[in-house]
């Protein structure tokens, strides 16, 4: 399109018309083809370069995510282990009141009332423990 010097009805016969032609015409190239490739590359260097740096924060974003579920990974293991100790000790207080509602006095009442109250006042300070934990998490993870 940028060489044609018209739709052919007019072309140059002389010699010298010609070689003229030609000039007119590889400056045209020169002039417009080549540098238009030359920004072309430069687009696609700079647009390369973009995509480089967001895959690199999304590796990054991605190792972040990844320490915050074995964080959370690891705080849900204690938590069950607390669940546990709590389902245990209430089996076993809810055992020891069968034994008394029973009648089954093989051991001192009173040692067994004492050991209840205790039993009941340590699992909501090892849950209030546990609490506290996943409260003091919560801010770490939002961020």
């Amino acid at each position: 399109a940028m060489t044609t010097v018209g739709y052919g009805d007019i072309y140059p016969e002389s010699p010298g018309g010609k070689i003229l032609g030609a000039v007119v015409a590889f400056l045209g190239i020169g002039l417009f083809a080549l540098p238009s490739g030359i920004v072309s590359s430069g687009f696609m260097e700079v647009l390369e370069d973009e995509r480089r740096v967001d895959n690199d924060e999304i590796a990054d974003m991605i190792d972040e995510d990844k320490q915050a579920v074995q964080a959370l990974r690891d705080d849900v293991g204690a938590l069950r282990e607390a669940v546990e100790a709590i389902r245990l000790l209430a089996e076993s207080n809810s055992e020891r009141i069968r034994q008394l509602q029973e009648g089954d006095f093989g051991r001192d009442r009173a040692s067994t009332t004492s050991s209840l109250t205790l039993a009941a006042v340590d699992a909501p300070s090892s849950l209030g423990t546990q609490r506290a934990q996943a409260t003091s998490l919560a801010p770490t993870l939002s961020a």
